[in-house]
């Protein structure tokens, strides 16, 4: 019985070192929220919002919860089940965002933890999504075919379309840098089936 009891404090203060660390982590990642402009620290709002601006949409970006629709419903209008779709659709992982190619005609997307899509405004790509395999084109704000060379402008916005898989089947993401240096993304699913659009607009704060 002691033996017993001694195996279970110990697993009860593994789990709990273990949630520890979990819940630790986001705390290693600073964001800076537009809302954090205004502090005790000498920290500029106009000269913060005018230097994130500059970075356009490219480096690393977190979820602002706070101003985020749900997913929830966007991710039943694509298939997921509801019991999944409710559990996670107010989350959301970190997103990289990068101009790439030898030409950087390219732009690539990687959401933590998944492989990233790489998207060309030359020719539609195909990219593997949970319901199976579509076909991606990519509009960029000044990014043509040709690429944009060694000196590219900045990346302000860009729009995915996904056809499929099913007939019929679209979805839209279109990203954009709002005014206050945040990333704006509105998700846009049309299902052949219902007829119906479902759209979710997620805010997104750089990582610095």
């Amino acid at each position: 019985k002691r033996l017993k009891q001694q195996s279970t404090a110990t697993t009860i203060a593994t789990v709990a070192l273990l949630a520890v660390a979990i819940l630790s982590e986001p705390l290693m990642t600073w964001v800076r929220k537009p809302a954090d402009c205004h502090s005790s620290d000498g920290f500029d709002a106009g000269t913060a919002a005018a230097g994130l601006a500059a970075a356009g949409l490219e480096g690393r970006w977190a979820l602002d919860g706070e101003r985020s629709d749900s997913m929830t419903d966007f991710l039943i209008s694509v298939g997921a089940p509801r019991v999944i779709a409710r559990l996670v659709g107010k989350t959301g992982k970190p997103v990289t965002i990068a101009v790439v190619g030898p030409d950087r005609k390219e732009v690539s997307v990687t959401v933590e933890g998944k492989a990233a899509e790489v998207l060309s405004v030359a020719e539609a790509r195909p990219v593997e999504t949970p319901g199976g395999q579509v076909s991606a084109t990519l509009k960029a704000d000044g990014l043509k075919p040709s690429g944009w060379g060694s000196a590219p402008p900045q990346l302000r916005s860009f729009t995915t379309v996904k056809l499929g898989p099913a007939e019929g089947e679209k979805t839209t993401e279109a990203r954009e840098l709002a005014e206050d240096g945040s990333m704006r993304c509105a998700f846009t699913h049309e299902n052949p089936t219902t007829k119906q659009a479902t759209t979710a607009v997620r805010y997104y704060n750089r990582v610095v």
